[in-house]
């Protein structure tokens, strides 16, 4: 990728692999996002994602909301270039522990504080006709001081516009979750 050097797998999902990487030229990390896009379903999915991606880059910068800079096609897909967020995600902040430290007083405090900021993310996101789909614990970033940040908003919208199908041919086809997907 020209204009960025990789540093390194921040995380794998199913709905594509996440880069730390430095953006020539800017002097910042970014995330890069490489959408998982099944080989039978890639020519209608690709310009939906892509499409969607350009609309969550459109959407007013907001505290809560990560910013998708920019969606660069490379070969064939879409690469999506999104605001690094230092602390994880929410469900990694439940695995390790850290968003009960501090004992029950400071768990709930530190929780409702996420809460709120998640909230607040989705409102901007909904006043501007931007609907998530795909709201979870993965899918909440959280700062080093533990605010929120909304992120993957886009490809979880683009699958489901495609016309994936049943639940199970949607989950496994654009990595929503059932459970969570309106």
């Amino acid at each position: 990728f020209g204009i960025v050097e990789v540093k390194e797998v921040l995380g794998e999902g199913g709905m594509g692999v996440v880069y730390r990487v430095r953006r020539r030229g800017w002097r910042r990390d970014l995330a890069m996002k490489i959408p998982r896009i099944g080989e039978g379903s890639a020519a209608e999915t690709l310009p939906s994602v892509e499409r969607e991606c350009h609309t969550w880059a459109g959407l007013p910068l907001h505290a809560h909301v990560t910013c998708c800079h920019f969606v660069q096609r490379y070969e064939r897909l879409p690469i999506i270039f999104i605001e690094l967020v230092g602390g994880g995600s929410l469900l990694d902040g439940i695995a390790s522990g850290r968003v009960y430290a501090g004992g029950p007083e400071a768990a709930l405090q530190r929780m409702l504080r996420i809460a709120w900021d998640a909230a607040r993310g989705l409102a901007h996101s909904h006043a501007h006709s931007f609907v998530h789909q795909d709201v979870k614990p993965g899918n909440i970033l959280l700062t080093g001081n533990n605010r929120a940040k909304v992120t993957d908003f886009g490809l979880a919208r683009a699958a489901a516009r495609s016309g994936a199908g049943d639940e199970a041919a949607m989950a496994a086809f654009a990595g929503l979750t059932p459970a969570y997907c309106s």
